[in-house]
């Protein structure tokens, strides 16, 4: 049998708060989020065994059911994918963000809706070499990411990694074992490159800067040595190098995987928030993630 799924676009009065300055006009914004908002529409349609996609914003702030070329609306009013003028045809927001809006949330919620996020995953799935995979694949669709990924992406990425933990044991004993208990893991994110790297790891260019000073010299010093020999000997100077500069960042992958540590040692569960998890109705190669606990 073939699931039902409905699109809700228009049930949100939400507007992110980083682009609430864009609205010059604080009068006919109002009036446009109180006379073209279908509230509770997701309420009206909540049925056993249907699924749904809402989008989390306004219609004023991203009109996601507007076509990007031959739309009358954006032409005759203003009111295309990003609303100029209000339910009023009165202008109330300036045009800065437009590009912004459209690559961060009307792009990324139309691959949700048309099914391309599959031809996404399955290229990620097919790609061998993880570096290419989160290098490459990643960044060519970057302007798809979900526009309410920062919403849940600790609760998505705590649970791949708790997931990765139940299923590889290679990879669990290492974490669980070969790393101390009272040891804080810092996820190196300085030579990786995005607008991210300090939110998921912490960064310290003096210290691989000088790590990289060492593994040269290592190189300089051992001209007749096998490449195996000298990459084992390289790793290990570098890897005495640990009290140069100061890290910078969030460190979120670092947290999480001493939170699964802690998980593993103490044979208990992180907590996850699969209640957030499942609202955020995610889909995996096609299928809804249903996130039993």
């Amino acid at each position: 049998m073939n699931e039902l799924l409905l699109h809700i676009p228009h049930s949100s009065k939400v507007i992110p708060d980083e682009y609430l300055a864009d609205y010059f006009d604080g009068e006919e914004l109002n009036e446009t989020l109180l006379k073209l908002t279908d509230t509770f529409t997701e309420d009206l349609f909540s049925v056993d065994g249907v699924s749904k996609i809402i989008f989390p914003y306004s219609r004023a702030f991203c009109g996601i059911e507007r076509f990007l070329n031959n739309e009358p609306m954006k032409d005759k009013f203003r009111q295309g994918y990003y609303y100029s003028n209000g339910i009023n045809l009165k202008p109330f927001r300036h045009n800065e963000s437009k590009v912004v809006v459209l690559e961060n949330f009307y792009n990324p919620h139309h691959t949700l809706i048309t099914g391309a996020h599959k031809l996404i995953q399955f290229e990620l799935q097919n790609e061998e070499n993880g570096f290419v995979a989160k290098k490459t694949i990643r960044e060519k669709y970057e302007s798809r990411r979900r526009a309410d990924w920062a919403e849940f992406n600790v609760q998505w990425m705590l649970y791949v990694v708790w997931l990765k933990c139940l299923t590889n044991t290679d990879f669990s004993m290492l974490l669980a074992t070969k790393i101390p208990a009272d040891a804080i893991i810092i996820e190196n994110s300085t030579r990786q490159k995005g607008a991210n790297i300090s939110f998921g790891g912490a960064v310290n260019k003096e210290f691989e800067d000088s790590r990289d000073v060492i593994e040269k010299f290592v190189v300089w010093s051992n001209p007749y040595a096998n490449k195996k020999e000298l990459e084992r000997q390289a790793m290990i100077e570098r890897t005495k190098i640990n009290t140069i500069g100061i890290l910078s960042g969030v460190n979120c992958m670092g947290k999480i995987l001493k939170v699964c540590q802690i998980a593993l040692i103490t044979n208990s569960e992180p907590q996850i928030d699969y209640a957030l998890l499942r609202s955020k109705k995610i889909y995996l190669i096609g299928e809804l993630l249903a996130f039993r606990e």
